[in-house]
Parts: C-alpha cells; structure tokens; sequence
C-alpha cells in the first residue's frame, strides 16, 4: 500500500514527543526509492533521510552585440547578476520543484546608435526590458540530476530601427532541446554549460558547484551582410547551491516498526508552501 512519507513522520512524532523532525514539504517516495535510500546512506542503527531541499542559483554574465542595418550602426553592451531561489522533493522517481523568487540583482547596460543623423545613447535604466530568469525542471537520468533553465533575453536594438533581433542570454545544455529559437549550445565557445550535479550529492548537508563557459553568435567572423548582420557574445558563471533539510540520528527499528503499525489509508496532509522561510499552508 503506497502511503505519504510525511503523514508516517508526523505520526512518529507523536510516537517519540522528545525528537525534533522538521516537515515543510510533501515528501513522497516509492517504496523501493526509499529503501535504496536506506542503503545508500544509513548505518546499521541509524538513518539519515533528507525530506526536501532549499537551491539556490546565482548567475552573473557580461556581453555584448552588435547590428548593422542600412546606414546605421547599434552597439551594446551589458552586465548582470541574477538569482533564483526555491526548493525541490522527491516525486517518485523525480522531483517537484516550487518557486520561491527570482530577483534581478544587478543590472548595467548600454546601447549606442551612429547614424547619419548622429549618435543616439540608450542606457540600462531605459531599456525597456531586462533579463529574468526561467526554471523550468530538473531531469533525472542515471543518477544525474540536470537543471533546465535559461534566462530570458529580449529584441534588440532598443533605439528605433526596421528590424529587430533576439538577444541570446545564458541557458543550461538542457535548456536548448525545448528553444524554439537557435540551438544555443551549437554555439559554446570554451566552458560547459552543463548544469549538472550527481544524485549522491543530495545527501550532503550543503553542496555547491560552480560551472562557467563563454558563448558567442556567429562563431567565425566569417562573411556577412553589411547591410543587415547581428552578432553577439557573452560569458556566465553560475553556482548552484543546494542544503537539505532531514531526520537526523533516527532509529532504524524504531520507525520501521512505527511506520508498519501505522500503515493506514490516511488522507494525505495539504502541500505546505515555502514562502520566505516561512512554511504556509
């Protein structure tokens, strides 16, 4: 009978009024998950079970583009920190994902335009888009866990212009299978941006990793349309920092046998959400 990790823990709880469990989220886990967990990480007396997970991603990147339409020319540049914030459980075999915030950390941008006319200076604070940052899952494949997001770019030039282009801004390798755009990982210059980190690690109290790559549209300089060319550039680093929230210094047979005497059909409790570290029903 498949049950909710969660409703078993807080009945143990009552069970055992002197530990301290903490219960933000809905943990579910098929019953082979959870015994693999067993293994993996427990001793012979005791077990040490992560519940969920806090992640935090922070970006920075810097680059640049360049347009050249008719007789006018528009250069750009810009710089940014982002970061984004949730927290992940077990969902049978994958994970859930809930967003917390995501929030523009800083921001610096230029943008100039030589025309027959003169030159025209766009700066960061009037652009009228900026960039914002896009989770959209976690895969598990053989014990590797890959992060698909990407941060969401915008059309440029901002000044006035006949035609406007898609301003490319940093994505992780599984990003570009779903972009219906330009494959971006076609055009990885030096680096990876293989966002990735392997299942084990979630057992660690706190675990971070840092990936960096530079990425530039064309590649070559090679020919082009004078009259009509785009090109961009820019360089990222992310570190993904994850901390998990778990049972400590359990006792095996103690909870075995609390789960088995409560192996009841109860209806599983609501999801909590988080919400500035704050845990809301």
């Amino acid at each position: 009978m498949r049950f909710k990790l969660k409703t078993f823990l807080i009945l143990f709880l009552f069970l055992n009024p002197k530990m301290s469990i903490s219960l933000p989220l809905e943990a579910k886990a098929k019953n082979n998950n959870f015994k693999a967990s067993l293994i993996m990480n427990s001793s012979p007396s005791s077990l040490h079970i992560p519940l969920w997970w806090e992640i935090e991603i922070f970006l920075i990147a810097y680059g640049n583009y360049s347009i050249s339409q008719e007789k006018t020319i528009y250069s750009g540049n810009y710089s940014f920190s982002i970061i984004w914030t949730g927290c992940m459980e077990i969902d049978d075999d994958d994970f859930l994902i809930y967003h917390e915030d995501s929030e523009l950390r800083e921001w610096d941008a230029q943008e100039k335009s030589f025309s027959p006319q003169g030159i025209s200076i766009f700066r960061g604070d009037e652009f009228s888009e900026r960039p914002t940052f896009v989770f959209n899952y976690i895969l598990k494949e053989k014990g590797i866990l890959h992060f698909n997001f990407k941060i969401e770019g915008f059309y440029v030039p901002q000044n006035k212009s006949h035609k406007k282009y898609y301003l490319e801004l940093p994505a992780s390798h599984e990003n570009s299978k779903s972009s219906p755009k330009i494959n971006y990982n076609l055009f990885i210059l030096q680096g990876s941006n293989r966002v990735t980190i392997e299942e084990s690690n979630l057992m660690q109290d706190m675990f971070e990793k840092t990936f960096q790559w530079r990425w530039q549209f064309p590649k070559g300089s090679g020919e082009r349309n004078q009259l009509d060319s785009f090109s961009s550039s820019h360089e990222a680093k992310c570190k993904v920092t994850i901390i998990s929230h778990q049972i400590k210094s359990v006792d095996l047979k103690r909870l075995s046998s609390s789960l088995t005497l409560f192996s009841l059909n109860i209806k599983p409790l609501e999801r909590v959400k988080h919400v500035g570290g704050i845990y809301r029903r």
